[in-house]
């Protein structure tokens, strides 16, 4: 059987899933993680990178570990949606050296 991952990352939550060949949900591997997105005075709106990571990390070992996933399910497309409009400087290692800046934070005005 061939699966695709599913990985949405909004500014509110994010979700992973994996579906069947059929486009259909497998409703066991749903995992859903709200996400805090800092808003301050001044126009300040985002969210702390390398908590988002993990956050994303721990949401998908949840998801492949989760009840009915056997070993022969072959992922064999992961598809991913994220935040629009939005930046995250990272160094040359590939480590954020800034917090996510969302579509929300109008600071740059």
């Amino acid at each position: 059987m061939s699966i695709v991952l599913a990985i949405d990352v909004g500014s509110s939550s994010l979700r992973t899933a994996l579906l069947n060949e059929r486009g259909e949900l497998l409703p066991e591997t749903l995992t859903h993680t709200d996400i805090e997105l800092t808003v301050r005075e001044g126009g300040l709106a985002q969210i702390d990178a390398s908590e988002l990571r993990e956050a994303v990390e721990h949401a998908l070992d949840r998801t492949l570990a989760s009840e009915g996933v056997g070993e022969s399910a072959g992922i064999a497309v992961v598809a991913m949606s994220t935040f629009w409009h939005s930046l995250v400087a990272l160094d040359a290692g590939g480590r954020p050296c800034t917090p996510v800046l969302t579509w929300a934070d109008t600071r740059s005005e």
